[in-house]
């Protein structure tokens, strides 16, 4: 089904929990160039075992299906420098206060800054999935910027987009490859576009009919 794209992107997702997991494998199904990053060492050992971690109806299958596409990995560093694309995907768990952890959100840009900091070649787009606050977007260029001064201030060519996720538990897959919706946010409209050209061509694909979960809610924009 690749062969519908006009373009394939490699991509880098990093953190491979629910959300990290389900936009690889689907990025993958659709043709792009797929490599998945945990630190967690024994997930990524499980997954390139072809074990999953979660329960997600078609998301074993979709992995299975496309193993020339997808890999998983533990260092993030080359993200930065082989990717078009990174998706942040990590866990922001809730405070006591209720307030998001966005420590480990933090990290990841740091590391991509640190990474891009003089490195040459096409600009990098980086897109947060994670549940961030409002204008989480600008923290997280913010933290980008900061991480390319600690490698010495090189200059780092690099935007970041919001792609928020609507995937509902027990229909993530049908939600990512057939969406109500595609959010992209971006400052410069041409690299969102990039985002959007990425997750686009999900919208058509076929797939076994028992993923689908039958009529879908629909949100109120």
């Amino acid at each position: 089904m690749g062969d519908r794209l006009t373009e394939k992107f490699s991509v880098w997702v990093v953190g491979a929990g629910y959300v990290g997991l389900v936009t690889g494998a689907c990025l993958a199904h659709v043709g792009h160039r797929v490599t998945l990053v945990d630190t967690n060492a024994g997930r990524v050992a499980e997954l390139k075992a072809g074990r999953v971690h979660i329960y997600e109806p078609g998301l074993g299958e979709l992995l299975a299906g496309c193993t020339d596409r997808l890999r998983f990995s533990t260092e993030i560093v080359p993200a930065a420098r082989e990717a078009d694309v990174v998706f942040i995907a990590v866990d922001t768990p809730q405070r006591e206060g209720g307030s998001a952890d966005l420590s480990n959100v933090g990290a990841v840009a740091r590391a991509i800054g640190r990474t891009l900091a003089g490195e040459p070649g096409a600009p990098l787009v980086v897109v947060n999935k994670s549940t961030v606050p409002v204008r989480g977007g600008d923290y997280v260029s913010m933290l980008v910027h900061e991480g390319a001064e600690e490698a010495g201030g090189g200059e780092a060519d690099y935007l970041v987009v919001s792609n928020p996720e609507f995937l509902r538990e027990g229909s993530a897959v049908y939600d990512s490859l057939f969406p109500d919706r595609i959010v992209v946010g971006g400052s410069r409209a041409q690299r969102s576009t990039r985002c959007g050209r990425s997750t686009g061509p999900s919208s058509g694909r076929a797939f076994r009919p028992n993923w689908n979960p039958g009529k879908k809610r629909r949100c109120r924009s």
